[in-house]
This record gives structure tokens, C-alpha cells and sequence, in this order.
């Protein structure tokens, strides 16, 4: 992860009962999050980044399409985030660049 982690949200991102880690990081030109799936011993496996917009500060995690599968929202500069909706059993499609307010 380039930059520093701004934050770190835990989740089980894969439905497999082990707690997963979302990162979101934020370095001097790019910004972006990371998930790192729990191998259940305390250990994760290597990350699977994706990038974001600039200035990204914060995650939501939740069920935004109603699917039963958690998705990911990564808050960034003023008013604006990126989703990232999981298809299949772990796989994050970016949803787009997204206005708030």
C-alpha cells in the first residue's frame, strides 16, 4: 500500500465466517483500498488493492443493492465516494465516481 492507511474496517468481505480487513489508504498522488482476506488464524492473505479518487479518508460497509452480499464504499475529497459492489463470491466491481449531497 502506497501512502499511509487512513483507516481499517473489518468485515466478513467473502462469507466464509473469517474477518476480513478493509484499508483505505491515501498516499501523495494516488489513493486507494485494500482488502485483505482473514486466513483465520490471525493471519491475512496478500492484498488485492483498488484504485480510488484522490484524498480517500474513510470506508462504509454495508448491503447497498440488496443482494446479501456486503459492499464497500470508500468516502473521499469533499462530497464525493467510490463503490465497489461485490459480485460472486469475492469479486468488487467499481461502481463509479459518486457525488453526495
Amino acid at each position: 500500500m502506497p501512502g499511509g492507511a487512513a483507516t481499517v474496517s473489518t468485515a466478513d468481505f467473502n462469507g466464509d465466517g473469517k474477518p476480513d480487513l478493509a484499508v483505505v489508504w491515501s498516499g501523495t498522488s494516488t489513493s486507494g483500498v485494500a482488502i485483505l482476506l482473514g486466513k483465520g488464524d490471525g493471519t491475512f492473505a496478500s492484498e488485492v488493492s483498488y484504485p480510488t479518487g484522490t484524498y480517500s479518508s474513510d470506508a462504509t460497509i454495508a448491503d447497498f443493492n440488496g443482494d446479501g452480499n456486503l459492499d464497500l464504499a470508500v468516502v473521499r475529497e469533499p462530497r464525493k465516494f467510490d463503490d465497489f459492489v461485490r459480485k460472486g463470491r469475492w469479486h468488487l466491481h467499481y461502481g463509479g465516481d459518486n457525488r453526495c449531497g
